[in-house]
């Protein structure tokens, strides 16, 4: 088995107990009630039963000595490809991924922290050391020139999943049978080279207030 979705209830020695006997698992998604799994416990758990773990969401809040742990979680996993934030509070001045480290991740999905970045957030994401390095990315931004804008900083981008604010699809144009009709991708095509592949995702996106969007794909060339 490489793949796992995982939900515990009683506690963190019933998923040790499963976990030990997964050395192949590369996909883990865990969801806990009113158990605490800090990121020291999860290092032990990755260096002991999870070498291949490639994928790891993390939930994570504004407290610093969590921001440590996963920090050390990340230190003990050479394998990881992919790392998703999720359920940030909206109390943080800050957006993730802030200044975490690990040589092996290319792909981040921030869309789940249900917060779009603005202009000054974006930059500081391309600067970061997990953003100078991502080659696939998830985000919601504050408006369209931002896609542009991290397009042309981050330079190992190859494809990009994005949520813009001022999208007027969510708004007006939900029955957009194709890219010529839709005025997002219209200015994209035009800002952006031909070698661009652009289009819109089928899929519907719903944020904390359940307002429908769709994500737009860039293929950078």
């Amino acid at each position: 088995m490489i793949k796992l979705k995982l939900s515990v209830y009683e506690s963190p020695l019933t998923m040790r107990n499963l976990l030990q006997n997964m050395p192949n698992l590369r996909y883990l998604t865990v969801e806990t009630d009113d158990i605490n799994v800090n990121g020291h416990q999860w290092k032990q758990i990755i260096i002991e039963y999870l070498p291949k773990l490639t994928v790891a969401p993390y939930h994570g809040d504004n407290d610093l000595d969590s921001q440590s742990q996963l920090q050390a979680l990340l230190d003990r996993a050479p394998c990881l490809y992919s790392l998703r934030f999720a359920s940030w509070p909206s109390s943080s001045t800050q957006m993730p991924p802030f200044e975490y480290s690990n040589k092996s991740v290319r792909r981040l999905h921030l869309q789940d922290v249900d917060r779009c970045y603005d202009s000054q957030q974006c930059a500081k994401l391309s600067r970061s050391p997990l953003g100078i390095q991502c080659e696939v990315l998830s985000i919601t931004v504050d408006n369209r020139k931002n896609v542009i804008d991290l397009i042309n900083t981050m330079t190992n981008l190859r494809a990009l999943n994005v949520v813009c604010r001022d999208d007027t699809w969510k708004e007006d144009d939900n029955n957009q049978s194709s890219s010529t009709e839709d005025e997002l991708i219209e200015w994209l095509q035009h800002c952006l080279p031909s070698t661009c592949t652009i289009t819109r995702n089928d899929d519907n996106i719903y944020n904390s207030r359940f307002i429908r969007s769709r994500s737009v794909r860039l293929w950078i060339r």
